[in-house]
Parts: C-alpha cells; structure tokens; sequence
C-alpha cells in the first residue's frame, strides 16, 4: 500500500476510559500512563478514573468498518489510514484489533509512547507480531517533562529494529524548542531508516492561546526554517505559515477527509462503563464537531454526509475549537 494511494485517514482513541462521577454515572475520559505537561490526556489532568472498559474489539471493528466506507463514499476509492491512538498499548487486545483492521485492508500506524517494550515485552512482541505497517513513537525531550517518554521511544525502537517502519513524533514545545535540531539529528543519526513527524505544540483546539508567546515565535521560526531545510514536514510547514496554527477546521464541508473517533462528548452520561460507545468526536476537544449518535447507531452515508456537508459548529461557546494544525498521519498529504 503506497502512501500516494492514501485517500481519507481514521484515528481512533483506543485507550479512554470511564470517569465515575460524585453525582452517579460514569463520562468518557482521556487516559494515559505518562503525565506530559502539554497534553489533554496527562494523567494528572484526568483524576477519579475508574476501572477501565475499553471498547470492545467488536465496536472498534464495526467503528472503523462504517467510517472507512463512508470516507469511500466522500472522497471517493484509496486506501484507508487507520491510526490506532491515545495509547493503545493500555487496551489488552491490541495485537487483535490490529490484525482485524489489516483484514479490512487498511494502512495501519499504531502511536504509543513505548513504555510496553520495557515493562510488557511479550506483549510488544505481540504487537509487532500483527505487523503494523508503521509504529509512531513520541519522542520529545529528553530533559524536561517528557523525557521519561522519550527514553522509552529510544529503547522501543532499537527493539522494533528495522522490521516494522517507524515514526517519532517531535512535538515542538517551549521546553524542548531550542534543543529541536539536536534531539531530531539524533534520531536521524541513530535511526536513519526512521521518518520525523516534528510540529509545534499548540492550543486553539483548546481555545487556548498559542503556547509559543513571550518572544519564543522567534525561536519557532528559526526551528521551523531548519526543519524545512532537513526536508521535514515542508508541505504542512508550508500551510503552516501561510494561514497559522489554527487553519484546519474539520467541521468545514469537505475537510475531513480524515475522520476522528474518540470519546463520547462531555455531557453524555453512562449508567455502566461496560456500555461505552465509539462517535465520531475529536480527541482534543469533545465540545465542537462531536456526535451524540453513536457510531453503532449510523451507517456510512451518515458519515460521507457528514464529511460532504460539514458540522454545525457553536461558534459562541468559549470552549469552541478555533482550529488546530495537527499532522494527520497520512503524512501530511492532507495539506498539499
């Protein structure tokens, strides 16, 4: 499957979980193992966390099934890009799912942060057993908050070897800005049959202004420009700097080409974890484009309706997404 016959992507968050609420009930959270100061799913951000019900195979089977046909139906025939996301080593049946989405003859990319190698190695084994077609591992900083992170990437990818492609995401961050070029020659360095997917923290998605204030726009650029030149990311660097950090709006007919299912949205309520749906929402910022129809309840024309007449967007909520530039893992294909 070439990267060139990419025609729509699928990311799915395999690893939220139930949050029990002091009022009765359960809500959808995101979870995590690592505690990165920039991300929504850190788990000092998401306290009271229940026992965890991860979807079952079968919903995340059916859930990929209707969203890849509907995208089919959009945006017309190609490959699907399912990439398996949150972190979807937690979720104990990985290695099935990934086999299962194979089946539906799809790409798939599994990003985790590569803990499992070093505490779970027979299940990572495992993983790579189903043969994936790419493993994306974070691989931010190896000073600060995320440097534990960054390790345990390092170490899962002298494991993975050259036997599955591997990926690392390079979140540019204020802590990590300056020290970019390094981390990423490194990387090339010692992996060199790795691709790069560096791109910068940001915050409209949370409505939220840009991390990089203060006079650290300077910086950014300069990392930005280096990138470039090393031939990283030069088409989304381009729309990058040519509309700014919040300029893809998925809720716009025809922009999502590259379907989101995540979490129910904020204010759905389950009386049993074990019940828990996939939707059509964004991993970010579940109070903008997120279904309250539960993608076992829709068909793939719901969904190619969906990507063809865009979301009604609530602009006047404060919690509204303004846009984000997130790298779809399709490789940024999305933005040429």
């Amino acid at each position: 499957m070439a990267e060139e016959d990419i025609c729509g992507g699928i990311q799915i968050d395999l690893s939220s979980a139930a949050r029990s609420l002091a009022e009765g009930g359960f809500r959808d959270t995101p979870s995590c193992d690592h505690d990165c100061s920039y991300c929504p799913s850190a788990y000092s951000r998401n306290p009271n966390i229940g026992p965890r019900s991860f979807l079952s195979v079968e919903i995340v089977d059916q859930a990929i099934r209707t969203t890849a046909t509907g995208i089919r139906l959009a945006c017309g025939l190609g490959t699907i890009e399912v990439n398996l996301f949150g972190t979807p080593e937690m979720h104990p049946q990985l290695p099935e799912i990934i086999e299962n989405t194979k089946r539906q003859k799809h790409r798939v990319t599994v990003t985790m942060t590569g803990r499992t190698a070093t505490t779970k190695p027979s299940f990572f084994e495992q993983i790579l057993e189903a043969q994936p077609d790419r493993i994306a591992l974070s691989c931010d900083d190896f000073v600060n908050t995320t440097q534990q992170k960054s390790h345990e990437a390092v170490i899962a990818a002298r494991y993975i070897s050259n036997t599955v492609p591997i990926l690392f995401n390079v979140v540019l961050h204020p802590d990590s800005i300056s020290k970019a070029p390094e981390i990423v020659q490194d990387l090339q360095h010692h992996f060199p049959y790795a691709r790069i997917n560096a791109y910068p923290d940001q915050a409209g998605f949370m409505s939220k202004p840009s991390p990089f204030s203060n006079g650290l726009e300077r910086q950014l650029d300069k990392t930005i420009d280096w990138l470039m030149s090393q031939n990283i990311n030069v088409a989304y660097f381009k729309k990058y700097r040519q509309a700014g950090p919040e300029f893809f709006h998925c809720w716009e007919p025809g922009a999502a080409r590259y379907q989101q299912i995540a979490s129910a949205p904020q204010d759905y309520i389950y009386d049993d974890p074990d019940c828990r749906q996939a939707f059509l929402n964004c991993y970010w910022n579940r109070d903008t484009v997120g279904s309250r129809i539960p993608l076992s309840q829709m068909r793939p024309e719901d969904v190619a309706r969906r990507i063809t007449e865009g979301v009604a967007v609530d602009h006047s909520n404060p919690n509204t997404c303004r846009g984000c530039a997130m790298p779809r893992l399709a490789i940024t294909r999305i933005y040429e």
